[in-house]
Order: structure tokens, then C-alpha cells, then sequence
């Protein structure tokens, strides 16, 4: 526990967890129908959702993969004593006293006001909150602590010396749109950390890889399309850059061999939910948002959204995550001392091209100014690599800065978390960057978890109370601290 990998996992886990936000995106419903009633339909909760929708069966189902919730049911099944103790609880007070039914959520959002109402309406107000901190506190933030634990690795055997390594690691979970995206569930992070898992199993030779690590590669990268529609990019990147580095028949073979379990599973999930093994769940929605646009809502790439994916201060990419522009930096490193080999970098290329082509053909990613950074989070890590081959060398002081600036920079945006309404798009001083910066220097600190508590509190509650964020840093600075007290004497620190 006390090895350099437990260290940055522990600190990345409570860190992450500490800034848990209790929103109910749509990937919870079904892993709620699957915990507690071991079913993908959630007609319960129509209504609630603008992603949920009555399918010609009769049932309703969200209108995007499963996998994910698939996952997060799991510890939702194990805590549903507790989430069940809480909604009967809930109904219990209404039972008693009709007016604990209304409740109030203080708040500048209508929709968000709208939907706490009627789940508090129905009792269900403890059970959601409690079901996004398990998820977020027990299924995201672990996994994205796991996933700096492989930056570390990385970085490790690549030849970055220990210290700058652990640091590294340490920004990428906590300096990058990881630490924002990480705060919920969504399916963005889950084709991430397949994408992450993949390009490490190849990074250092993809020819002279074992049968082993590319059929470990297939799954991870059929994985990435079981997630989301948009692994599919992945899955063929990874595909072709076995194709090249291999030219081995075979290899292909084993890498499609490793891809068929979770595309099997995608498969029998829209055959349960629709009848149909290939027709994704965007087929049989309803028209919604640019779904007029294209093949339901899915085009030629548009130039327009090409940038503002990368620079909209509302969902960019260098917005979000300014420190990732230093991958756009050449290295002048001689090629046997870089990070990323030669053929890891052409990977990293394809992918990114292909990605952000996919992204701009996608139209819903224009509404990404309701949620933040997300639609191209599968290529955050590996563009964080490629800045590495900066970071890994500059001088100590300089590290120390940029470093600084990028961790206070999305630790803000993850404290905040502000999203524009549709009237504010447009306005820059109104955006979500720059808002979210005005009200941390209006506000000071500041979780979303207790932001929410207060918003839905009495004025008068305790949890108003003006310590609460500066008690929560201190015990994650002990926590912290604790992490990384020095072992016995004599105990040898390794990765």
C-alpha cells in the first residue's frame, strides 16, 4: 500500500471522490431498473429523463448503450438496503406530513428545479442523490484513479525519472478534463479507459506484441463501442494499427477475437431492448435535437463544430484542458528517448484526426453546453502523453507552474461546475469558463455535492454554514498527507 501505484491511486480516489456531483444523467436509469429489478426497461422513471423514451413495445429505454449502467448497477445492487432505507424513509415523512412532498431547490436551472420537485413528488429524492455519490464516489472516481495509476506506468517504463513521473500522473487526473468528466457517470470516461487500457497494451512494440495483448487490445477496444457508438473510431484505429505494424493475418484474427465478447454483448442488449441485434437505440427514438440534421443527427463534418469542440469556451478541449495544447509541441528529443515511439505516435495521429472528424459530424455534440467538456474524452490521455514529452523535461520551476495553473484551472471548473443557459450561448462573459472562474473568486471554495445540499436546504440549515468546503479540504489534506507518510525504514518504494 505504501508503492508509488497505491500512492497515486489513493490520492487521485479521494480527490476525485471529495468533488462528486449528484446529477442523474441518463446512464443511471437503466443500471437502476438493472439493480433493482434486473431489467433494462425503466418505465418507472418515463417522464423524467429527455433521454428516456416509449419504444413500440409499450416500454420505454434510453437511447444510448448500456454497458455502462451495466457496470454501475453493480455497486447500486450491493447498497440497496441503504438506497431502499432512504426512499422508504422519504415516503414515510410524505405519508405523514403532505407538505414534505414539495420541497424546495433554490436554483438558477428551471429544468433542474422541475425534475427535483417531482422526484421529490415521489419520494425518490435521498435515493437519487445517494445512487449519484455511490456511482461517482465508488465506480468513476476509482476508475479514473486507476487510469493515472497507468499514466504513472507508462511514464515509468519510458524512462521518466520517478519523481517527475509521479507528479505527472498526479496532473493528468487532477490538471485535465479527467477531474471535471469524473465527477458523474457518463459513458465518455468508459471508452476513455478502454482506449487508455488498449494503447498501453501496444504502446511500446504493437509489431512484436503477444497473442495475449492483442486479444486484451480487441476487448478493451470493443469495449470502446459497447460504451459508445463512437469507440467504433477505436476500434478501427487500433484494428489498423495492428494490420500495419503485424501484417499477420493471424494478428487480426485474435485481435477481432477479442472484440466479439463486448460486441456480443451490444448486440444482445439492443435485441432485449428492440428486437434488433444492429440498429442502435438512436433508430428508434423519437426526432429530437439534430436529428434533422444527417443520418439522425449524424453528417459530414462541419467546420463550425470542428472548432468549437476544440476551442468553444463552453465544451472545448484546450479550454477545458489548456495543458493539452503542449501536445501540439514538437519534440526535439532524439526518437529513442521519447515517450511515445514512433509507431505509438502515428497511432496517436490517426485517432485524434478521427476522432475529431467523428465529433464534428456528430450534431449532438453541439449540445454539449448543457453537461461540459465530454464528446472527445477517449484522446485526453493519449494527447497528455504526447505533452509529456514536454513536461518530462522542462525545468522544475517551469513544471511547477503550468502544472499550478492547469490543476487550479480545472479544479475550478469542477467546483463550479456552471453550465450557460440556451439565451447565454454566445456570451462569452456568460460561458462556462469564464463563469465558473467569477463565481470561485465571488464564491471561494466550493463542492457540488454541498452546493446542491444547500440549495435544498433551510436558510437556517447547518450545512449553510460557512466552514463545510474549508472543512472537507482539510480532512482530504490529512487523507492525503496520510497517503504519503513515509514508510518504515528500509521499505523500498516501487511501481
Amino acid at each position: 500500500m505504501r508503492s508509488d501505484a497505491a500512492r497515486v491511486f489513493l490520492t487521485g480516489w479521494i480527490l476525485l471522490a471529495a468533488h462528486f456531483a449528484t446529477n442523474v444523467v441518463r446512464e443511471h436509469y437503466p443500471a437502476f431498473s438493472l439493480a433493482e429489478r434486473g431489467t433494462l426497461r425503466v418505465d418507472p422513471y418515463l417522464g423524467l429523463h429527455s433521454d428516456i423514451f416509449a419504444h413500440s413495445d409499450g416500454h420505454a429505454y434510453i437511447d444510448n448503450q448500456v454497458a455502462t449502467s451495466a457496470i454501475a448497477a453493480v455497486p447500486l445492487f450491493v447498497f440497496g438496503p441503504l438506497l431502499d432505507a432512504l426512499e422508504r424513509y422519504r415516503r414515510e415523512e410524505i405519508a405523514r406530513n403532505g407538505a414534505a412532498a414539495e420541497g424546495q431547490f433554490r436554483t438558477e436551472y428551471p429544468l433542474r428545479e422541475r425534475f427535483y420537485k417531482e422526484v421529490r413528488r415521489r419520494g425518490l429524492d435521498l435515493r437519487f442523490g445517494a445512487a449519484a455519490a455511490i456511482t461517482a464516489v465508488l465506480v468513476m472516481a476509482p476508475l479514473s484513479a486507476l487510469s493515472a495509476v497507468l499514466i504513472l506506468w507508462i511514464l515509468q517504463a519510458r524512462g521518466v525519472p520517478r519523481g517527475r513521473a509521479l507528479a505527472l500522473s498526479l496532473v493528468y487526473a487532477l490538471g485535465t478534463p479527467v477531474f471535471f468528466r469524473s465527477a458523474t457517470l457518463n459513458n465518455n470516461l468508459f471508452v476513455m479507459y478502454s482506449v487508455l487500457g488498449a494503447f498501453a497494451l501496444l504502446l511500446v512494440d504493437a509489431a512484436r506484441a503477444s497473442s495475449r495483448r492483442i486479444f486484451s487490445a480487441g476487448l478493451l477496444a470493443g469495449a470502446a463501442v459497447a460504451f459508445d457508438y463512437s469507440g467504433a473510431v477505436a476500434l478501427a484505429s487500433f484494428g489498423a494499427w495492428i494490420a500495419f505494424e503485424r501484417r499477420s493475418l493471424s494478428a487480426c484474427l485474435t485481435f477481432a477475437l477479442g472484440a466479439l465478447p463486448p460486441l456480443s454483448f451490444l448486440f444482445a442488449t439492443q435485441w432485449i431492448q428492440f428486437g434488433n441485434l444492429f440498429l442502435p437505440a438512436q433508430h428508434w427514438m423519437p426526432a429530437a435535437h439534430f436529428t434533422e440534421r444527417g443520418w439522425l443527427g449524424f453528417s459530414l463534418p462541419q467546420w463550425d463544430l470542428f472548432l468549437a469542440n476544440l476551442f468553444s469556451p463552453d465544451f472545448g478541449l484546450f479550454v477545458y484542458g489548456p495543458i493539452l495544447l503542449l501536445a501540439l509541441v514538437p519534440s526535439r528529443v532524439d526518437r529513442e528517448r521519447r515517450i511515445l515511439p514512433r509507431s505509438a505516435r502515428r497511432f496517436l495521429l490517426l485517432l485524434s484526426v478521427l476522432f475529431l472528424l467523428f465529433c464534428a459530424s456528430n450534431q449532438y455534440a453541439r449540445m454539449q453546453w448543457n453537461s461540459g467538456f465530454r464528446h472527445l474524452l477517449p484522446i485526453v490521455p493519449l494527447l497528455y502523453l504526447a505533452a509529456c514529452e514536454s513536461l518530462a523535461r522542462i525545468p522544475r520551476a517551469a513544471l511547477f507552474l503550468l502544472a499550478g495553473l492547469a490543476v487550479l484551472h480545472e479544479w475550478v471548473l469542477s467546483m463550479v461546475r456552471f453550465h450557460p443557459q440556451p439565451q447565454d450561448l454566445g456570451d462569452f462573459s456568460r460561458s462556462a469558463v469564464v463563469e465558473s472562474w467569477h463565481r470561485f473568486l465571488q464564491g471561494g471554495l466550493q463542492f457540488p455535492w454541498l452546493s446542491v445540499l444547500r440549495q435544498t436546504a433551510s436558510a437556517d440549515a447547518i450545512v449553510q454554514a460557512w466552514f463545510w468546503p474549508y472543512l472537507v479540504v482539510l480532512l482530504c489534506a490529512l487523507l492525503v498527507a496520510l497517503v504519503w507518510r513515509k514508510g518504515p525504514a528500509g521499505m523500498a518504494t516501487r511501481a
